[in-house]
């Protein structure tokens, strides 16, 4: 991540701590990187972009669902995403961590 755009983000952060900011795919970041600020920064939730296990489950209460549906043909194939976390989510060792990214945070959030 950009200096600059961490120096916002923790602005941000400090200034609007009940807004929840979404990074969307993580910046396409190592996953490391994602866990360090997600760490820092208690109200940064991210998309599920990759498949980061230990990040997954360390923090299942601030990930949410993402689908890109820019063109209307993405509509089309919303179903394989849907498919794919599943898969993703049958993956993980803990299943409490899917059901929260699936959508117990997000309804008690």
């Amino acid at each position: 991540m950009h200096m600059l755009t961490r120096m916002r983000l923790s602005d941000y952060s400090i200034r609007y701590p009940d807004v929840r900011i979404l990074w969307a795919h993580a910046g396409f970041e190592y996953s490391l990187q994602v866990e360090a600020l997600m760490d820092n920064y208690p109200n940064l939730w991210a998309d599920l972009s990759f498949r980061w296990e230990d990040l997954l489950i360390k923090h299942a209460d601030r990930f949410m669902l993402g689908v890109d549906t820019y063109t209307p043909e993405r509509w089309d194939k919303i179903q394989d995403t849907l498919d794919w976390y599943e898969r993703m989510f049958s993956a993980l060792p803990d299943a409490t961590a899917a059901d929260k990214i699936r959508y117990k945070e997000i309804r008690s959030g």
